[in-house]
């Protein structure tokens, strides 16, 4: 059962959807790693839009105290989030860590308020654990500090370098100093009484991914969780339905191949599609048609070669008895009292020899290419060019020199070589005038066909099975087929045959 569920997944179909679901999952986990990032950015814009406001205030609030160089305990009563009331006017410590700033703070002498528009719903009960928040008076001495009242004293030697540059350098200046990275911010505010710095605040903010997955992530997972159930379903209805359509076209496709192994290469492929399977479809439907003209072209050059033989071996053997037997009888006759009772018989044998003679001569002569039964090959391609020059509409010019000694199993393949390539200026060359010529020269017969149509790049390997049929003709007498064409300048074609010769075309 289970060998059998797995089975499906090599199947196109199964493969095709369970890749549509994985791409469609990978890419909303993708979504959620920028949403992460997405995260961290707006957290870090926030603090940085935010925060400077939000030490200035503190650092009103805080001065009374830095200043009384107040005990650990006494800032905590002010800034510890715990120890401060829902309905409390004082800002604390989780205002900035929270991110949710909206600060009144009050004393003796001023009343300053600092809001701003970005607020995120974010519920820190703490600080994050990377954080930092530390006050100093003028002469670095640490005053308060997050980690509590047991660390204060070593507050300072657990800050870095980059931290301790940015404090000392806002105790120098007297301005807030601020250094922003891709994930954390840094700020130093400076604490003024009368005119005098007498402390600063060192104030930094890491947003962790740790942190983001404990505080953020959370409610974002649920919602990003059903949009991956939801995608994943919803892939892989579509992958399913996608690729059951796929899988019918591919099995048409399929189907054609099936069929020409058994044979039945008149088969054809069903597909009007435009795109790369309609195309696919197309070019097996041309590889089959030509395919099936190969094969008849080897038929046909099969039953020419036996039509050939048995015309041989007629006339040099049945052919030659038969005219020796009647060769016997006229001697018979000769030699015969002309008034025999015998001559009568010797007539009728002799009679039947003549029948069977003409009946050979019948034979052998039906064996013979029918195109060029009776007239050889020159008249042949005569008429055979007088037909086609009428029904294409393309002047042909026909030159060939007299008295050519070719075989009939020459003749018969140079006759199908000229019918292929005239179909195929006919088919492709959109050809005005066509010369071909015929001619033998020193032992050598060469035929010629020039067309002045649209030509082809002849450096390319062609597709094509006609000249493949031309050069397998020609290869039981050792001819040779040369191309000549390029873009535009029409085509020539060239046979040269190493020519003997037997008897007059």
């Amino acid at each position: 059962m289970i060998r059998k569920f797995f089975n499906r997944f090599r199947q196109l179909q199964w493969k095709l959807t369970l890749s549509y679901t994985l791409v469609s999952v990978a890419a909303i986990l993708i979504f959620e790693i920028l949403a992460i990032f997405a995260v961290t950015k707006i957290l870090i814009k926030v603090a940085d839009e935010a925060g400077p406001s939000y030490l200035q205030n503190m650092s009103t609030i805080v001065s009374p105290l830095v200043k009384d160089n107040a005990s650990w305990q006494s800032f905590d009563d002010i800034l510890h989030p715990s120890k401060m009331s829902k309905s409390s006017n004082n800002a604390t410590v989780s205002d900035f860590f929270g991110f949710t700033i909206d600060i009144q703070a009050t004393n003796d002498t001023k009343d300053i308020q600092a809001t701003s528009d970005t607020k995120l719903s974010i519920d820190n009960k703490k600080p994050p654990p990377d954080s930092l928040f530390l006050i100093v008076n003028k002469d670095l001495k640490p005053l308060y500090n997050l980690n509590g009242n047991n660390n204060l004293d070593k507050s300072l030697e657990s800050l870095s370098e980059l931290e301790k540059n940015v404090l000392l350098e806002s105790l120098e200046t007297g301005k807030l100093i601020k250094k922003e990275y891709f994930n954390s911010i840094l700020i130093a505010q400076p604490i003024i009484e009368d005119g005098q710095i007498i402390g600063a605040i060192l104030a930094g903010f890491v947003i962790s991914f740790k942190g983001i997955l404990t505080d953020v992530v959370p409610n974002l997972l649920k919602l990003l969780l059903a949009l991956t159930v939801v995608i994943a379903i919803v892939g892989s209805i579509f992958g399913y339905i996608s690729s059951r359509s796929l899988v019918k076209r591919f099995n048409k496709i399929q189907a054609g191949p099936e069929a020409w192994q058994k044979g039945e290469f008149d088969f054809r492929i069903n597909s009007n599609a435009k795109d790369e399977l309609g195309k696919l479809s197309r070019n097996l439907n041309n590889m089959a048609e030509e395919i099936q003209g190969l094969l008849k072209n080897r038929q046909e050059l099969a039953t020419l070669e036996e039509r050939q033989r048995l015309a041989r071996e007629l006339h040099d053997s049945v052919k030659q008895q038969v005219f020796a037997s009647g060769m016997q009888i006229a001697t018979v006759k000769l030699k015969t009292d002309p008034d025999s009772p015998t001559i009568k018989h010797l007539d009728a044998a002799e009679t039947l020899i003549h029948q069977a003679q003409e009946e050979l001569s019948s034979l052998i002569h039906k064996l013979m290419p029918v195109a060029l039964e009776g007239k050889g090959l020159v008249q042949a391609i005569r008429e055979h060019l007088e037909s086609w020059q009428d029904n294409e509409e393309i002047l042909v010019e026909f030159q060939t020199t007299n008295n050519l000694k070719i075989s009939s199993e020459l003749e018969y393949a140079l006759f199908r070589i000229i019918q292929e390539s005239f179909a195929n200026i006919a088919k492709h060359s959109k050809a005005t005038k066509v010369l071909i010529r015929l001619e033998q020269k020193q032992n050598k017969l060469e035929l010629i066909i020039k067309d002045n149509g649209i030509g082809f790049n002849s450096s390319k390997p062609s597709k094509g099975i006609g000249l493949i049929s031309m050069q397998e003709r020609l290869e039981p007498f050792g001819g040779k087929l040369i191309i000549d064409s390029s873009v535009n300048t029409g085509t020539i074609l060239t046979i040269k045959i190493p020519n003997k010769g037997e008897k007059n075309a």
